[in-house]
C-alpha cells in the first residue's frame, strides 16, 4: 500500500536487504495495536465462547504474572524499545549503503512517518477508543451511494446558480437521451423523494426560469420526470412522482442452499484454525493467494461439520443459539453441509496443484472414518479403549489439523527450497505437532464442556451427556472403574426415557466423574500434552530457525488453567 501510495516499486531484494529495520517497524505497529486495542478486547472476550483474548497485554499478565496497568506500561515501554531499535538499524542501512537509491530513502522515512500516524490513529480511531458506541443505522429509504451520486450528476448537468437553487440545462434531443435519462429521473427522483420526507428545505430544484428556494421537492420530482426537461412547469402543472419499492427478488440457485451456511457462519467463532494458520504461515511464507485457499477450505469443512455433527448428536444449541438444522430443517441442513464439500473440493480444484488434492481427498476419508467410529460407539453404547479413542480422534479432530500443516507445506516455497533431509525432519515435526494438537483440542473440549462455566452458559450444563458419547473421562472412568460406569449407562436409559430430571441426572453424573477420579486423570493428561506441544514447537522453531512467539500465545490461550 505504502509503495502504491508513494508510487515507487520495491523489489523483493530491496525488501531482503531493508528485512531488519521493516521487522522493527511491523513489530512496534502491532504492539501499538495492543495496546490501544486491549479495553475492547478485554470486555468483547466476555461473549466470545473461548473468553480468551490474543493481546501482548493478556500475554504478559499471564507470563509475568503482573497487574493489567503493568503490563500495559510493560507494552508501552516495548513500543517506545521497538522504535529506539528502528531508528538505529535505519540510520545504520543508511550507513552500510551511502549510495542507498532515492526512491528506498523515501520509502524508510515514510514507515517512520506512518508509524507516528499509525500510534495517533490508534488513540483516536472509533475502533479502539468508541466501540460501545452503536451507530444509528439509515432509515429504509435512506438514499444509496449510486443515487447520491445520480444527484450530484444532475446538479453538474444544470449548475449551481446559488446554494439550492439549480437551473435545468440547455434541450437535449429525446430519442438521443431517453434510456439513460430513464435511469437518471428514476433514481434523482428516489432520492428528492427521501430528502422531502427528512428535511424539505435540503434540495431545492427550479425550471429553466430560476426558481426560489423556497420551491418544494416534488417539483422538482416532476420537472425531472418529464421527457425534455427544457419545457417550463409550474408547481401547479407539476404531477408527483411515485415509485413503489420493489420486491425483493432471490436467486433461488444460491440463496436457499446459501441460507443455512450463512446462519451457521453469523455465530459466535472461536477463530482458531484461521489463526492457527497465519501463525504457521511465519516459518511456511506462503503467498496470499493459496493462504486464502486454505482458509476457505479449512472454513468451509468446519462450518460443515458443524451442522452435521449437531444433527447426528441431537443438539439444540450450537454456542448459545439454535443449532442450523432447528432453524432451517434436518434435510435442508444435511444439504447445505454437503454442498460445503463441494464448495471445498472445487476451491482445490481451481488451485490446479495436484498434491493439495491428494491430500485433501485423503484427509476427507480419514474425516468421515473418525466420525463414523464415534457414531458408531454412541449407537451401539459400546465403549472404546483408550487406544481406540485416541485414534478415532486422530482420524476426526486431528485429520483436519494435520490437513492444514500439509497443505501449507505443499503450498510452501520455503519447504519445497529445502534440501531432502530437512524435509523429512520438517515433515515429521509439523505431523507430531498436528497429531498432539488434534487430541489435545478435543480432549480439551470435551473436559470444559463438564468444568467451564462459560461453556454452561452458552451449551448449556454440561450438554455432552446430553449426547451421551464417549469422552476420554468417560473411557477412562469405564477403564478404571466400571462400576461406576454401569451407573452412568443405567441413568443415560433413565434419561433417555424420561424417567430422570435431566438436569439432577447429570449432576449425579459428574459427581461420579470426580469420584472416579476421571477428572483429575483428563486434566493430568492435557497438562502433559501442553508440555509436549511446547517441545515440538521448540522442534519446528530449531528447524526453521525463526521464534514463533503467535503460535505459542495462541496454544497458551487454549491452557486449562489459562
Amino acid at each position: 500500500m505504502l509503495e502504491f501510495s508513494l508510487g515507487i516499486v520495491v523489489t523483493d531484494e530491496d525488501y531482503q536487504m531493508m528485512a531488519i529495520p521493516i521487522k522493527h517497524v511491523e513489530r512496534c505497529m502491532l504492539l501499538t495495536n495492543d495496546y490501544w486495542s486491549w479495553p475492547r478486547e478485554k470486555e468483547q472476550a466476555k461473549t466470545q465462547e473461548t473468553g480468551k483474548i490474543f493481546n501482548t497485554v493478556w500475554f504478559l499478565m499471564k507470563q509475568e504474572l503482573c497487574t493489567e496497568e503493568e503490563a500495559k506500561l510493560k507494552v508501552s515501554n516495548m513500543v517506545a524499545a521497538e522504535e529506539a531499535r528502528w531508528v538505529d538499524v535505519k540510520h545504520q542501512l543508511y550507513q552500510d549503503h551511502p549510495n542507498l537509491r532515492r526512491d528506498l530513502v523515501k520509502f524508510l522515512e515514510s514507515l517512520h512517518t506512518a508509524l507516528a500516524g499509525n500510534d495517533y490513529w490508534s488513540s483516536q480511531c472509533y475502533r479502539h477508543n468508541d466501540w460501545a458506541h452503536v451507530p444509528e443505522q439509515p432509515s429504509k429509504n435512506h438514499p444509496k451511494v449510486h443515487e447520491l451520486v445520480s444527484l450530484g450528476k444532475a446538479v453538474m448537468r444544470g449548475g449551481l446558480q446559488e446554494p439550492g437553487v439549480w437551473n435545468a440545462p440547455d434541450s437535449q434531443t429525446p430519442s438521443a437521451t431517453a434510456e439513460s435519462d430513464s435511469e437518471f429521473t428514476q433514481n434523482v427522483a428516489s432520492v428528492l423523494s427521501f430528502l422531502n420526507k427528512t428535511s424539505p428545505q435540503d434540495a431545492q430544484v427550479g425550471t429553466t426560469s430560476p426558481t426560489t428556494a423556497s420551491d418544494t421537492n416534488s417539483q422538482a420530482s416532476a420537472e425531472i420526470s418529464t421527457e425534455s426537461r427544457s419545457v417550463p412547469m409550474t408547481s401547479e402543472s407539476a404531477p408527483s412522482l411515485s415509485f413503489p419499492e420493489q420486491p425483493k427478488t432471490r436467486n433461488f440457485d444460491t440463496d436457499i442452499i446459501s441460507a443455512p451456511i450463512q446462519y451457521v457462519q453469523t455465530l459466535p467463532s472461536k477463530g482458531f484454525r484461521t489463526t492457527f494458520i497465519d501463525c504457521l504461515n511465519r516459518w511456511l511464507e506462503i503467498s496470499q493467494q493459496e493462504m486464502e485457499c486454505i482458509k476457505e477450505v479449512i472454513n468451509k469443512l468446519h462450518d460443515s461439520s458443524l451442522i452435521l455433527d449437531d444433527i447426528e448428536d441431537g443438539a439444540k444449541l450450537r454456542r448459545g443459539f439454535p443449532a442450523t438444522h432447528i432453524v432451517y430443517g434436518t434435510s435442508q441442513a444435511i444439504n447445505s453441509a454437503t454442498f460445503l464439500y463441494v464448495q471445498a473440493v472445487e476451491a482445490i480444484y481451481k488451485m490446479d496443484n495436484k498434491e493439495m488434492m491428494d491430500i485433501l481427498m485423503s484427509h476427507l476419508k480419514r474425516l468421515f472414518c473418525g466420525q463414523s467410529l464415534d457414531l458408531y460407539w454412541t449407537f451401539n453404547r459400546r465403549c472404546p479403549t483408550e487406544n481406540e479413542y485416541f485414534d478415532m480422534i486422530e482420524k476426526k479432530t486431528g485429520a483436519l489439523l494435520s490437513m492444514v500443516s500439509e497443505l501449507m507445506l505443499a503450498a510452501s516455497p520455503t519447504y519445497k527450497a529445502s534440501s531432502l533431509c530437512q524435509k523429512h525432519l520438517i515433515q515429521t515435526a509439523f505431523s507430531n505437532f498436528s497429531r498432539l494438537s488434534g487430541l489435545y483440542y478435543q480432549v480439551r473440549d470435551d473436559y470444559m464442556n463438564i468444568m467451564s462455566a462459560d461453556y454452561a452458559s452458552k451449551k448449556g450444563y454440561a450438554e455432552d451427556l446430553d449426547e451421551q458419547k464417549f469422552s476420554y473421562m468417560l473411557v477412562y472412568m469405564a477403564q478404571k472403574t466400571p462400576e461406576m460406569m454401569d451407573q452412568v449407562e443405567g441413568m443415560f436409559k433413565a434419561m433417555k426415557t424420561g424417567d430422570a430430571n435431566a438436569f439432577e441426572t447429570k449432576r449425579f453424573i459428574v459427581t461420579l466423574l470426580h469420584k472416579s477420579g476421571s477428572l483429575e486423570a483428563t486434566r493430568n493428561l492435557l497438562l502433559n500434552w501442553e508440555r509436549d506441544i511446547t517441545s515440538e514447537i521448540e522442534t519446528l522453531e530449531s528447524e526453521f530457525g525463526i521464534p514463533n512467539s503467535t503460535l505459542r500465545l495462541l496454544m497458551e490461550s487454549l491452557g486449562v488453567d489459562a
